[in-house]
């Protein structure tokens, strides 16, 4: 199946940004008058090539750097652990490798508790204002503090793969619709779930399930984070939760239980669970939004994303977790005026808008269906809840992967399962906090 090819070009900077007209007195967004960097260079750092080649982005850039007299420069630092390394290393030296960076999650607690980013909250920059994802900025509160400055577009992170020709073909609802309506939930997916899962040839043996047991685990952080869960709450541990012990049990149900969940062979690879998706096997697969590039294969089949179905307590579909955000780290000279720059770098302001632009057009490339794009990336993007949820939190990884498996196979009950692990991620957690 040809996957949609864009005609649009999307860039890291986009759609409606840039310069508001002056705020005034509360400092939110200076006037060009007001500011004058003589001619300080910023610096804006990704682990991959941040720079755009858009014209009404360079158009906006021209504008904002000759209004306060500075210079953006972008730098691609080439590599996800040598970006963290160096920006490490260069904080404790007392020259920040950039103004503003990228930093994934994973690396947040450990930076917050050495003190090595810049609490943010306290420059005059209203946050709150729409341009800004708001979603990152509860992800990135920690200890108190807030420090993303991520403007209002995410990327994808994980999400809810489903097989449409499949559902289709076994005259089940479509998910959009469900979505759309409100009633993409727990019960509505399981209801499908066992609908599909069934003997197609005869032979005693079921060969089309509604999952496939998946070595990352993304469904179990699924429905705990659909459930209004987290594995952390505010750096505490957040599993031992009433709504994380249900959604883990519901996790069982769906293959002690309800018998939906297409286990691995023995004898098979460890990515078994993604084959059998791409070949068309299994209804659902909770996984990250890049295995369409390197884990289904060439699919037959029409692929569809949606959103996490809602749990009992979850209130809602639109959760997801994303890994990164925009940080100041310590050190980057006058940060007042390093956050009115960005501040007004991502305002909407009615010259430099183009109207034709769409900010989804380059995951047009990356889906296998308009919809994945145009309803659940614009639902997860621009609106709803989401959940910054990630077992490398914290140096978690290892401790979170061993938990799922024993209790999907009914080895270990969620409590037992969870009152195990409790010590050895509340350890883990006092020592990056220094507790």
């Amino acid at each position: 199946m040809k996957r949609i090819v864009s005609v649009f070009l999307l860039l890291v900077f986009v759609s409606a940004v840039i310069i508001a007209e002056g705020q005034g007195e509360n400092g939110a967004a200076a006037k060009a008058s007001d500011m004058d960097l003589g001619g300080r260079v910023l610096t804006y750092m990704a682990w991959w090539d941040p720079a755009s080649t858009d014209e009404v982005w360079l158009s906006k850039l021209a504008f904002l750097e000759e209004q306060y007299n500075f210079k953006l420069e972008t730098r691609n630092s080439g590599d996800w652990q040598g970006h963290h390394d160096d920006l490490l290393a260069s904080i404790a030296a007392g020259d920040p490798v950039a103004d503003y960076v990228y930093i994934d999650q994973g690396f947040f607690p450990g930076f917050v508790s050495e003190q090595l980013l810049e609490p943010v909250e306290g420059y005059g920059i209203d946050f709150s204002q729409p341009h800004y994802h708001q979603g990152k900025r509860e992800a990135f509160t920690l200890k108190g503090h807030e420090y993303s400055i991520k403007d209002q577009f995410i990327e994808p992170s994980a999400g809810w793969w489903f097989n449409k020709s499949l559902l289709d073909r076994e005259g089940q609802p479509d998910i959009y619709e469900l979505q759309r309506n409100g009633e993409w939930t727990w019960d509505k997916m399981l209801e499908i779930a066992k609908a599909v899962t069934r003997d197609l040839d005869g032979d005693g043996n079921i060969d089309q399930w509604g999952f496939a047991e998946d070595p990352l685990h993304v469904a179990a952080m699924a429905l705990i984070a659909g459930n209004g869960a987290n594995i952390l709450d505010d750096g505490k541990f957040g599993l031992a939760s009433p709504a994380a012990i249900e959604a883990l049990q519901f996790y069982q149900d769906l293959n002690i239980k309800h018998k939906v969940v297409g286990m691995r062979p023995e004898d098979s690879e460890w990515n078994w669970a993604y084959h059998e998706f791409g070949a068309g096997k299994v209804a659902f697969l909770p996984f990250f939004f890049w295995a369409s590039d390197s884990q289904f294969g060439t699919p037959e089949d029409e692929i569809g994303w949606a959103l996490f179905p809602a749990g009992p307590k979850g209130g809602m579909t639109s959760v997801y977790y994303p890994n990164n955000t925009v940080v100041v780290p310590v050190g980057v000279k006058d940060v007042k005026t390093v956050l009115q720059v960005w501040d007004q770098l991502w305002k909407p302001h009615p010259d430099f808008i183009d109207p034709d632009e769409d900010p989804f057009s380059w995951l047009y490339t990356k889906f296998y269906d308009i919809e994945s794009v145009e309803e659940t990336q614009r639902m997860m993007s621009v609106g709803g809840k989401f959940t910054t949820f990630t077992h490398e939190l914290f140096g978690l990884k290892t401790t979170w992967e061993s938990l799922p498996l024993p209790i999907l196979k009914g080895e270990k009950s969620p409590q037992v399962a969870v009152e195990e692990a409790q010590p050895i991620f509340e350890g883990k957690i006092a020592d990056v906090l220094g507790e």
